[in-house]
């Protein structure tokens, strides 16, 4: 339904981003692919031509990052 991201912060040397993620559901480790496939294409490892291609029906690789990075802040049931 939504994905906003925050400016990079830094604490204690390392850099952060906030991200806020809501939808109604996700498959296991969607997040997690999300997020991989955005650093890839931030890091240059791959191109922004790739989302087009994620949306398909075609099979392929999606990074994954680890989520031990990742930080569940607010889970809400609701109608």
């Amino acid at each position: 339904m939504s994905f906003d991201c925050s400016d990079p912060f830094v604490r204690e040397e390392l850099e952060y981003v906030q991200l806020q993620v809501r939808g109604r559901y996700f498959l296991p480790r969607q997040v997690e692919k999300m997020i991989g496939l955005g650093i890839a294409i931030l890091r240059g490892f791959t191109s922004d031509s790739i989302l087009e291609k994620a949306f398909g029906n075609e099979r392929f690789n999606i990074p994954q990052v680890p989520s031990a990075g990742l930080i569940l802040e607010n889970l809400h049931y609701g109608k």
